[in-house]
């Protein structure tokens, strides 16, 4: 799998009008640290319709609503730390998917048009997703995650206030020209056959119209999405994590057998039986093997369907110098001083089909 994950943005667009900033960080794709830090969230209820969380965790993203406040805690506790990384080949200005990185962030003003919020990993070679109940065979490109929010006037204890709605929908963009959109030669050939009429026609993105989902946001909330097993229960994870570090320690506290004294020159020991070496251990163990490892990942059943990942998990998931990370994506609603409050309210655009 590549090695980098990015966000859409590498900047800051300045904070004008209505709208939503995406913020994107990569964090060590470790399940005990992540299912720790958000365990607390896991029972949020976002206001979304159940069919559409259920649809979206079924398909690797969890969602979680968290409030502004606890964002930048979060973040802290699921950014790498120099210590956590191997970076020996990290190079001057190289920036590696596994090394620390800052929080990018990228403003989506209100509107109708669809924005892109993420990108994942750009793969030459099809591969296979899990999609809900079904497999899905996509062939080389990308896929990355469309965004778009508009605001709208709700009622509230204190009157009418103004209300985010955020739209979201995963899309596969197809590779276009052989040989990858930065091989300036395969694009001379592809605009001279344009020029010719001869052109073979480009494959179309293929979006994910079965999970547009729309949330509501109010302006100290944040809409956490985390690519996850759909399958795996946070709670679980940090049970067994405990449970095996209490084993390891017990281990580590039991004493071993006194050694038996070494047979001298010329001595033989008398409690040996044939075979058998006195100066072992009387606690000596066999050798642990593979099968001794528990597996702790697979959507499925079977070897084959423990490899293949989840949307979700294709997009926001990858493999890098120090071991796998994760993309994680924060939409923040973003309004001007005051227009949040009751009793100030902004026109909502009307979202294009």
């Amino acid at each position: 799998m590549p090695s980098t994950l990015s966000g859409a943005s590498e900047g800051q667009a300045p904070v004008m009008g209505i709208g939503a900033e995406v913020r994107a960080w990569v964090t060590n794709d470790d399940a005990v640290l992540i299912a720790r830090v958000l365990r607390e969230f896991e029972q949020s209820t976002p206001r979304i319709s159940p069919a559409e969380r259920e649809a979206w965790s079924r398909a690797g993203f969890r969602l979680l609503l968290i409030n502004r406040a606890a964002l930048k805690e979060i973040q802290a506790a699921l950014t790498p730390t120099p210590g956590q990384w191997g970076l020996s080949e990290l190079k001057p200005g190289q920036r590696l998917s596994s090394a620390p990185a800052a929080v990018t962030r990228q403003w989506i003003a209100q509107g109708s048009s669809w924005i892109e919020a993420a990108r994942g990993p750009f793969r030459e070679e099809a591969m296979i997703v899990a999609l809900q109940d079904s497999r899905l065979t996509l062939g080389g490109g990308t896929l990355r995650l469309l965004t778009r929010c508009w605001a709208v006037p709700v009622p509230s204890d204190q009157g009418v206030r103004a209300e985010l709605r955020v739209q979201m929908v995963p899309q596969h963009e197809p590779r276009t020209i052989a040989g990858g959109d930065d091989d300036r030669f395969a694009a001379a050939l592809e605009k001279a056959a344009i020029a010719r009429g001869t052109a073979p026609q480009r494959p179309s993105a293929q979006t994910f119209d079965r999970l547009l989902l729309t949330a509501a946001l109010r302006d100290d909330e944040v809409l956490l999405i985390v690519p996850e097993q759909a399958t795996r229960n946070w709670t679980s994870v940090i049970e067994q994590a405990e449970s095996s570090a209490m084993q390891a320690e017990a281990v580590d506290e039991s004493k071993p057998a006194p050694r038996p004294e070494p047979a001298g020159p010329g001595q033989v020991k008398r409690d040996s039986a044939p075979g058998v070496d006195a100066n072992a251990g009387e606690e000596s163990k066999p050798p642990t093997t593979a099968t001794d490892t528990p597996r702790v990942r697979g959507i499925g059943p079977g070897q084959d369907a423990a490899v293949i990942p989840t949307l979700g998990e294709a997009m926001l998931i990858a493999s890098g110098g120090g071991g796998g990370v994760r993309l994680m994506l924060a939409i923040v609603p973003g309004f001007p001083d005051g227009v949040a409050a009751p009793g100030n309210t902004s026109a909502a655009p009307t979202p294009a089909k």
